[in-house]
C-alpha cells in the first residue's frame, strides 16, 4: 500500500496530478483545490490513499492527514465511492463538511454534484460520531511534530494558500524542536519567494 509520495508534478489536468517520484510517474487523483494550486516541475507531498476495487486500484492524493482521513470515512458511507467522496471534498471546505455532518445539514451536502438526498442523510447519521476525533486533525495519539506541521499548514491555508505551496514550504521550514510560531513566520517567508 503507497502512503505517502513525494514528487515532482509533471501533468496536470482536470482531476488528476502525475507525479515522477524517482523516475515513476504516479497519477494521482486529488481535490481540484489541489489542481487549482498544482505547479509544473514543482516538487510536491501527498498524503496517499490506496484504493483496490476487485482487479482495480487508483490512488487518491490530499495535501493533508486529515483531508485523507475525511476522503476515509466518506467512502465508508454505503453509496459514496471514491470518484463522490472527491467531489464532496472539492466543493466543500473541510469546515463546511465537518459542520454539515455535525448538524446534519443534509440541504448543504446536497449542494455538491452527484449528493442526492438519501446519502445527505445517510453521511451525517454514519459519521457525526466518528468525525469529531479528526475534525480539525489534532487527535489525543497525534504527535508533535504532526500538530505544528498540521497547525502551519492550517493556517497558512486559512489565510488563502495554495495546499501544495503550503505543505512545501512548511516541510522547507520545519525542524525538530520549532515552536508552531516560529514555524509559521519561516513558512510565511518562504512562500513569498
Amino acid at each position: 500500500m503507497i502512503g505517502w509520495l513525494t514528487g515532482v508534478v509533471v501533468e496536470v489536468t482536470e482531476q488528476t496530478v502525475i507525479l515522477s517520484v524517482q523516475g515513476v510517474g504516479y497519477e494521482v487523483n486529488v481535490p481540484t483545490t489541489l489542481i487549482a494550486s498544482a505547479r509544473l516541475q514543482e516538487e510536491t507531498a501527498l498524503y496517499i490513499h490506496h484504493h483496490f476495487v476487485q482487479d482495480q486500484q487508483a490512488l487518491y492524493g490530499f495535501a493533508t492527514d486529515v483531508e485523507r482521513k475525511l476522503f476515509r470515512l466518506l467512502i465508508s458511507v454505503s453509496k459514496v465511492g471514491p470518484k463522490l467522496a472527491i467531489g464532496i471534498l472539492s466543493e466543500l471546505s473541510l469546515d463546511q463538511l465537518v459542520s454539515y455532518i455535525r448538524t446534519s445539514n443534509a440541504e448543504g451536502l446536497k449542494s455538491v454534484k452527484g449528493v442526492g438526498q438519501a446519502v445527505a442523510e445517510r453521511i451525517p447519521m454514519e459519521l457525526r460520531a466518528k468525525v469529531d476525533e479528526i475534525a480539525y486533525g489534532v487527535s489525543a495519539t497525534m504527535d508533535t511534530e504532526t500538530k505544528v506541521r498540521q497547525e502551519a499548514l492550517d493556517a497558512l491555508i486559512g489565510l488563502g494558500h495554495g495546499a501544495m505551496d503550503a505543505r512545501r514550504v512548511v516541510n522547507a521550514a520545519y525542524f525538530d524542536g520549532i515552536e508552531i510560531a516560529e514555524l509559521l513566520r519561516k513558512s510565511l517567508q518562504l512562500i513569498k519567494i
